[in-house]
């Protein structure tokens, strides 16, 4: 809960293939899965049930006949109707030992591509204006029911 949500990408580079422990651990994961899967599933539906009247815009539903990974449950803030910024909306949920994550900083705000190709914040104001208010909640499938209650119990403290 006290890390920082922000990072930076200070020089391009290449994400290559997983090594074997890596392939080993999960290969030992794919028995869990589906219950795994399950549980994230099931995670989102509580968030969706108890965040829907805060000013939060929810994840769009999964189109019929498709399958969400649900790896991340990102939510924009509507400031305005909060009257709090994202970044106060981290802090105070961080505050009462809830960690979220920002998903993702448009690539023209980072410094590389800011020096690179001189890319500046108002070249992309759709990506920026996402950006400036979104926030990924907690999603992990060894949440338990609790937890979760605690994340939802804590947006609504903050956004009351």
């Amino acid at each position: 809960p006290n890390g920082n949500a922000h990072y930076d990408v200070v020089m391009p580079g290449f994400k290559y293939n997983m090594m074997d422990i890596q392939a080993a651990i999960g290969l030992h994961q794919l028995s869990r899965l589906r219950r795994m899967h399950a549980r994230r599933v099931a995670i989102c539906a509580s968030y969706d049930a108890g965040l829907a009247d805060l000013p939060l815009r929810l994840p769009a539903n999964t189109p019929d006949g498709s399958t969400h990974a649900r790896h991340l449950y990102p939510v924009l803030l509507d400031e305005a109707a909060a009257g709090v910024s994202r970044d106060e909306f981290c802090n105070r949920l961080r505050d009462r030992g809830i960690s979220t994550s920002i998903h993702f900083r448009p690539v023209h705000l980072h410094p590389y591509y800011q020096q690179r190709f001189g890319f500046r914040r108002g070249m992309f104001p759709v990506s920026e204006s996402v950006y400036d208010s979104t926030v990924s909640l907690p999603l992990s499938a060894s949440l338990d029911d609790a937890s979760v209650g605690r994340v939802i119990e804590a947006c609504h403290d903050v956004l009351r």
